[in-house]
Formats: structure tokens, sequence, C-alpha cells
């Protein structure tokens, strides 16, 4: 659209409250302030961009430019100028597996689900990212055509924040997402002053078994505002969030028995009661083949050189000794072990479990185990044995960010008695 300046030539427009002059038919009288011009101008303005869906921003927001130096950009993802984009720019190639854009400082006055409206480009075609808040579970988000890569279009999305400063991550493990202009946030969590839970999710049914996944379907909740998500548990574990009434949980082991259950969310926060536990075995075998990180059956390697069947090293204060099958801690407070010479990383992203075969002088007795990555201690398990020989499974991903690509070493500490380890190996 072109826009030339009407007071051109060094016209003279006076106005100021406008009242209409009753013995003028309708004309308006100008009074007060006036504005000059002296030359010709223009300017060409884009058009309006495309909004699919509900994209309206509410009252009172908070808007986060992607291109901020705040923020975070990792693999592909790239800063790029955009001339219908708030700001100038945009952030573009995010997903592909590797490009990610983390917003920071996502400022937060109290803990609740906000209203997030992202603004974005993606050209003719339908594109996905998924979005986590705070390094938590991540939810997919479809973004309709934008109508071209020069128009930006918005829709709306809730996201559980809590109080005070928060993170935004968006990615995409296959393909690339849209590129994003910017978002904004409410000013405060919508559906204030609600105290009704929403009904708890029924009729959980799980499909697509496989040795390390399954899909779990539920019947909606009812709620009196309205339901904004879902979080699947394993156990009392949070292993997966959806906005809908289907989710996929991964990471799980081969023949694996687990326990499901579902909680709904509404837009306060009040939280449902769970459904009913649903009991899922996995598949067999997964394919890949156990990494033994010892099976202690040499003993000069361990007594005598103090190293792993990975190449790491040992260290650790009271007494330890391998007798050819087994390994024995004796008044032992502290166990540390590397998973490398160098102490560099080492890949276990094939790998879903860490596994113990051990058995302790008494029944209970117990110790912990914390999982160290490029970034340091990651999460803390706690190993309970019997005095019979168990083979105890610990899911990595109960391991709180552990990043099982860069993995370093791991700690036992607060040990509760003597233990007999025959082997350690990961699955």
């Amino acid at each position: 659209m072109r826009v030339v300046n009407p007071l051109s030539g060094g016209k003279t427009l006076r106005f100021a409250n406008t009242r209409q002059d009753a013995n003028r038919d309708g004309w308006l009288t100008l009074s007060g302030f006036h504005v000059s011009a002296t030359a010709t101008t223009s300017t060409t303005l884009p058009d309006p961009p495309l909004t699919p869906g509900p994209g309206t921003e509410p009252t009172g927001t908070t808007s986060y430019e992607a291109e901020a130096a705040a923020n975070t950009l990792a693999g592909s993802a790239a800063v790029a100028s955009c001339a219908t984009c708030s700001g100038g720019s945009k952030v573009g190639y995010i997903g592909n597996g590797s490009g990610t854009l983390r917003f920071n400082g996502i400022a937060a006055p109290s803990a609740g689900d906000y209203t997030v409206t992202i603004h974005y480009l993606n050209g003719e075609a339908t594109r996905s990212a998924v979005l986590s808040a705070n390094a938590g579970a991540g939810a997919s988000v479809s973004f309709p055509s934008s109508g071209g890569w020069t128009t930006v279009a918005s829709l709306n999305t809730t996201v559980h924040l809590q109080a005070g400063a928060n993170t935004l991550l968006l990615s995409q493990p296959t393909g690339y997402a849209p590129d994003i202009d910017r978002i904004v946030v409410s000013a405060s969590p919508v559906g204030a002053g609600d105290t009704q839970a929403p009904t708890a999710p029924a009729s959980l049914a799980a499909s697509s078994v496989t040795s390390a996944s399954v899909t779990l379907s539920w019947t909606a909740s009812a709620d009196n505002v309205g339901v904004v998500g879902y979080d699947v548990y394993r156990g009392s574990t949070l292993a997966a969030s959806s906005t809908g009434t289907t989710a996929t949980v991964s990471g799980l082991s081969a023949g694996t028995a687990y326990s499901f259950t579902v909680k709904a969310r509404d837009a306060a926060g009040n939280v449902s009661a769970a459904s009913a536990p649903l009991s899922v075995t996995t598949s067999g075998s997964g394919g890949v083949t156990p990494l033994v990180f010892d099976n202690y059956d040499n003993p000069s390697q361990y007594n005598t050189l103090h190293t792993n069947d990975m190449g790491g090293s040992y260290w650790g204060d009271g007494s330890s000794s391998s007798d050819g099958s087994s390994v024995t801690l004796s008044g032992v407070s502290w166990w540390d072990a590397t998973f490398s010479a160098s102490e560099t990383n080492v890949d276990l992203s094939a790998y879903t479990h860490l596994v113990y075969v051990v058995k302790s002088s008494t029944n209970g007795a117990s110790f912990s185990v914390t999982m160290w990555d490029a970034g340091g201690a990651k999460g803390t398990k706690t190993v309970a044995a019997t005095a019979a020989y168990q083979t105890i499974r610990i899911p990595l991903i109960d391991f709180a960010g552990f990043d099982k690509a860069t993995a370093r070493k791991f700690k036992h500490s607060s040990f509760t008695g003597n233990f007999t380890i025959d082997e350690i190996r990961f699955e």
C-alpha cells in the first residue's frame, strides 16, 4: 500500500479537538494545532499479516524478539533479516535435528499457565515445532501456512511458567520448524481465580508398543473453564506432556513392565486426580547390544591397574577387590569411576538403562549413584539391594538433565552396608 504525504508544497494542516458545526451541514471545525511539510514524501507499508486460528494477543503483554542477544541459538539456527518482522529480523533454520532457539528471561509474576502468542513465517506449507518450558517435557505445536515467506502469521498456545525467570525452547527433531519473528507473553496466568480441577482422564489405553516406546491415548477430561494439557506419568516420574489426548513415551527398556497414569491441567494450573493406572509391557529385545562397563572377570585389571572394561579409572576409599567374577566393596563411603581413560565424552545415546547385578551384606542396604556429563553432576538415584543377587535397572531418563551424548563418569556414595557387584552395564 502506498501512502503519499498530503502536505507537499508547503501546505499546512491545522487541527485539534473536533466538533460538528450544525450550521455547516456536517463539516468539522478543526483548530488549535498544525503540522507543516515542505516536500513530497511516500512510504510503502507491508500488507497486513495473516493470522491463522486464534492469534489475538491478550491485553497487557510482553514481547520478546527472537533475534535478541539474550536468547540462545544452537546448531543450524541463525538470525536473518526480515523487512516484515517486528524488529527487522527473524530466526530461521530451527529444527532438522540440531537447530534450536531458546528464549531466555521470560518473566512471570506467579506460577501458572500463560498465553504465548508466537509470530512466525513458514511459506505455503504447515510446519510444526516442539515447545518446552524450563527444560521440561516438550509439546508439539502445529503452525498453519503463513501464506508466504514475507508474511508474518501468529497463533496462541498455553505454556506453564514458574514464578520469576523462565526459558522457552523451540526445536524440531525431524524437519524444519517455522522461522520465528517474536513471542508475546500474557502479563498474568489465564483463568486466574479458577480453583476447580478437571475431571480425571478415563479409558487409558496403549497402542504401537515397541521395545523402547509406547503410544498412550485417553478420554478427554472436563473442566469448568477448559483443559489446556495432560501430563503422563511413568510411576511417579513425569514421562510426557500433551495438549491432546495422545502421547508417546520413549526411552523405555525392552521386555519391561511399566505402569502409566495421566493427569489433566486447566488454564489456572489446577490438576486433576490421576487416571486409573495402565500396565504396559514393552516388546522383546530392542536390537541394541548391551555395553558392559565392567564384569570384574580380570582381577589384575581392577586390583592393580584400577581400570574398567570401558578403559576408565576407579577411585574410592575403604576396601574393594575383584576375585575374577565380581568386586566386593567393604567399608566404602565413596566409589567413583570414569567411562574413558582421560574422562572425555562417551556417547550413551543408544542406551536407556544403567544396570547393576548386585547383592548386599544385609537386606535393604543401599547406595546412591550420580551420573555426570560434560556439564557436571546430573541427578542421583538410590540402589537398594538384598542378600541375594538382583538385577537392578535404572532408567537413564531418571537422572534429571543428564546428556547421554556427553557422559563422563558416575559417582557412588551413601553406602549403608557392604556390597558385591557381579556386573555393571548399559542397555
